[in-house]
């Protein structure tokens, strides 16, 4: 399997993500209820293809099946899984407002990455088919997806940087800019959106 092929069609997913989205601080942000379950599809599909593309470039496995996220993560290597965890608990300052945020909205106690990890391991499967149980829709956890891509571009700095995709035009918030700006004067990784 081409490792190269693999990181880009998670990189696709991934932008597919954020385009539905929408622009923050716009009038369309988040604003199309009917885009939730295609956007949610695709961060859970995009955190599939990122663990695959690491379980080909870091174990003997080279056609990894499935798309329970919790599994595919357990084939991981320890060192993998450590950083991708580790990631997840020190995501940016942002970030950890949007997911303080959201944790008050629920009115849950925040969960831990392997609570996290578990009610996301089936998100792919349970919303691409949400009108077989609407009642049923789960979520599922995008900072697990960045966690993963940043361990993924961290670990290999220069041999993949012609698939890593740009954030769509108009997603970066101004206050973020100036790291964007950063990282394409050539400090790749630093506040990587």
């Amino acid at each position: 399997m081409d490792a190269r092929h693999v990181l880009l069609t998670a990189e696709r997913f991934r932008r597919a993500a954020i385009k539905l989205e929408g622009i923050p601080n716009t009038p369309d942000y988040l604003s199309d209820i009917h885009l939730m379950i295609p956007r949610l599809v695709n961060l859970a599909f995009a955190t599939e293809i990122y663990l695959k593309f690491l379980i080909i470039t870091k174990t003997a496995e080279q056609n990894p099946r499935g798309h329970k996220l919790d599994l595919l993560y357990s084939k991981l290597p320890g060192k993998y899984r450590a950083e991708i965890k580790a990631q997840w608990e020190n995501m940016t300052p942002n970030e950890m407002e949007v997911r303080a945020a959201r944790d008050l909205q629920s009115g849950k106690a925040p969960p831990t990455f392997e609570t996290s990890l578990a009610d996301s391991a089936s998100c792919f499967e349970a919303l691409r088919y949400a009108y077989e149980n609407p009642k049923q829709i789960k979520l599922v956890d995008g900072d697990i997806m960045e966690a993963t891509r940043r361990v993924i571009f961290r670990s290999f700095p220069t041999e993949y940087a012609d698939v890593r995709l740009p954030l769509p035009a108009g997603v970066v918030p101004p206050e973020q800019k100036h790291g964007v700006m950063k990282r394409k004067l050539g400090k790749l990784f630093e506040d990587a959106p």
